[in-house]
């Protein structure tokens, strides 16, 4: 299983002047590690949902929600060739070094917030 890591420098904009740079680290799937990552996401959540068959009536909910969850995350994690590890800067803002949360899905410009005062943030790249 082959998976590559790459590393990008990306301006952090604020509602300040300033501007502060953030660093995130990539990861890069082929179609076989992506097949992976997505079967053992459906494959536990169709086991918690095979455990919920025993379940007197909330089975009614956790069989259909498990079974379509499962088929959701398959579906998600299998298109997602690119997610972030981590992202870690300063806000423009307050000054404060954090990572930020980007999320599963990788797309820019991206809009965080940050730890410290709260306020809205956009990744975008470097020109």
């Amino acid at each position: 299983m082959a998976c590559s890591e790459k590393t990008i420098d990306l301006h952090v904009a604020g509602y300040s002047t300033h501007r502060a740079t953030a660093t995130v680290t990539l990861r890069e799937y082929d179609s076989r590690e992506r097949l992976f990552r997505a079967s053992k996401a459906a494959g536990i959540c169709w086991a918690i949902t095979l455990l919920g068959v025993l379940i007197p009536l909330a089975h009614f909910f956790i069989v259909p929600g498990g079974t379509v969850l499962g088929i959701y995350l398959f579906v998600t994690r299998y298109r997602a060739r690119v997610v972030p590890e981590n992202c870690r800067g300063k806000c423009p803002d307050c000054q404060m070094e954090q990572d930020f949360d980007v999320g599963p899905q990788w797309a820019l410009p991206a809009t965080i917030s940050c730890e410290g005062c709260h306020r809205s943030l956009t990744l975008s790249q470097k020109p």
